[in-house]
């Protein structure tokens, strides 16, 4: 049997932000019309908990959050 879901749980590992660092290693951060994207494959939670959540410091973490909530996508970790 086949059961239809009410939503999508996505893990995220970057963030959406215009904001720039310097930064030594990997740079994890996702233009923020990407957020489209989530919108499209109906994603309406995303799980934000991993170690490179304060990369962009609280900025892009803020920037982050503001994109979410201004798309209806809650979000935890």
């Amino acid at each position: 049997q086949i059961i239809k879901h009410s939503f999508g749980i996505f893990f995220i590992f970057f963030f959406f932000s215009p904001y720039k660092i310097k930064k030594i290693g990997p740079n994890l951060k996702a233009d923020p019309e990407t957020i489209e994207l989530l919108k499209y494959l109906k994603i309406n939670v995303v799980s934000l908990a991993n170690n490179h959540i304060l990369d962009y410091n609280i900025r892009g973490l803020n920037d982050t959050l503001t994109l979410l909530d201004n798309a209806n996508i809650q979000y935890t970790g």
